[in-house]
């Protein structure tokens, strides 16, 4: 095989550089129609189109052997496993609560760890309540 049997020629570069133009013009028309949840898939349709176009012919695997078409068929797939964990964990989101109910009574420190009396004024966190009962005692008194 000649060298030129091998490559594509530049009248095929051009073409898919506008052919990749049309994409674009493409992708910025489709965002301003209101297809609803369809938006989505026409832009990822047509970038996918791009995708293949770039590969292709500027990465030249078009023309190349069987083993540069394994290592692409590999990434590919590599792509479309990590896209549907990604879509899993995304889809899965909403099962999980963010914030705890409004009517939920969220247990305070006391609850969640039991001391005794003589531990929290050992570690000085029951001065202020000791205060705070000095101060009520000295009012009755009154």
């Amino acid at each position: 095989m000649s060298n030129a049997d091998e490559h594509t020629g530049l009248g095929a570069y051009f073409l898919v550089y506008g052919a990749l133009m049309v994409g674009l013009l493409a992708t910025v028309a489709v965002s301003y129609v209101p297809l609803g949840s369809w938006n989505l898939v026409v832009a990822l349709a047509i970038a996918f189109t791009k995708a293949i176009l770039v590969v292709l012919i500027f990465m030249h695997v078009l023309n190349s052997p069987r083993l540069t078409w394994i290592a692409v068929s590999a990434g590919v797939i590599w792509l479309a496993i990590m896209l549907s964990l990604m879509m899993a964990d995304y889809m899965t989101r909403s099962w999980l609560p963010t914030r705890a109910p409004a009517d939920m009574a969220l247990p305070s420190y006391r609850e969640l760890v039991p001391l005794s009396d003589q531990a929290i004024q050992a570690h000085g966190h029951g001065a202020g309540e000791a205060s705070q009962d000095k101060e009520a005692a000295h009012d009755s008194e009154e």
